[in-house]
């Protein structure tokens, strides 16, 4: 069953040694095809395929964004399923394993395109790592300051949203399986959304070509992305409401994008740091 899946891990300022980590407790002993898109520069980068057994190893000359460069290692992939993984997760083999289930459900259930499961943070709290379409109100009560510290969204913000297998309008990225062919078939991800939201946009435009989109709770992986520098925190805000801006522009009228787009005018306005460019 390994021998079908290929891991897909896009780098941009990684170390080395975190995605050897990752590799090696993915692989396990086990027959894997593994891609590696480097977007940027790696501390230590000739170690990885010194300590690892990386099918391909691809370094572009810029940061082509995280989409374009899933796209790629999809491209090249031969296996009917592929992994996205965020270089900087931790995932122990027993919950591996569950992946190997997930895509025993998916050869058993040939109208789910991708499957996703339970995403905690360093300090044990939880991501959002799989929920519904965004809305306007949903991202400001969720998402942005001050509002999701007065008012809890309905579902998205109660732990127990997690704990149940469930069929979500989108799964998160950093640890998405997919069915190769349907990826490929559907365009992979929009290459617009240079990082966030490309995986909400794949979900959706799946399940309009009438497939569903899976979320087991039962495997839980630890991703390390809440832990980085006020810089990096700074700049995932920024792609966050870019993405959710493309996503807007795709699929809303004309008017829906003028108010969200003017709510970031007033934001930015309060807080500069967030003014995009």
């Amino acid at each position: 069953m390994a021998s079908k899946l290929t891991l897909i891990i896009v780098l941009y300022n990684n170390e080395a040694n975190e995605v050897i980590s990752l590799v090696k407790s993915v692989l396990a002993g086990t027959k894997i095809e593994v891609i590696i898109v480097n977007n940027g520069w790696v501390k230590n980068g000739s170690l990885l395929s010194r300590e690892t057994q990386i099918t391909n190893y691809i370094i572009n000359r810029e940061n082509m964004g995280f989409a374009k460069a899933c796209n790629i290692g999809a491209n090249i992939a031969k296996t009917r399923y592929l992994l996205f993984l965020n270089p900087d997760l931790v995932v122990e083999k027993k919950n591996f394993k569950n992946v190997l289930n997930f895509m025993n459900f998916m050869n058993k259930n040939s109208d789910f395109a991708a499957a996703g499961c339970k995403i905690i943070n360093s300090d044990s709290s939880l991501q959002h790592s799989c929920g519904k379409y965004p809305t306007i109100p949903n991202i400001m009560l969720d998402r942005l300051p001050v509002i999701n510290k007065l008012v809890k969204t309905e579902l998205i913000r109660q732990n127990r949203f997690y704990l149940t297998e469930q069929e979500p309008d989108w799964i998160c990225g950093a640890f998405m399986l997919a069915r190769r062919d349907v990826f490929l078939k559907l365009g992979g991800f929009d290459e617009k959304y240079f990082m966030y939201g490309e995986d909400v946009d794949f979900c959706y435009r799946a399940k309009k070509a009438g497939y569903k989109i899976k979320y087991f709770p039962e495997a839980e992986i630890v991703h390390y992305d809440m832990g980085k520098s006020k810089a990096r925190k700074r700049n995932k805000a920024i792609n966050m409401r870019k993405g959710f801006t493309i996503f807007f522009r795709k699929y809303k009228s004309p008017f829906y994008c003028f108010i969200w787009e003017t709510i970031l005018k007033i934001e930015a306005f309060f807080r500069p740091e967030l003014r995009q460019n």
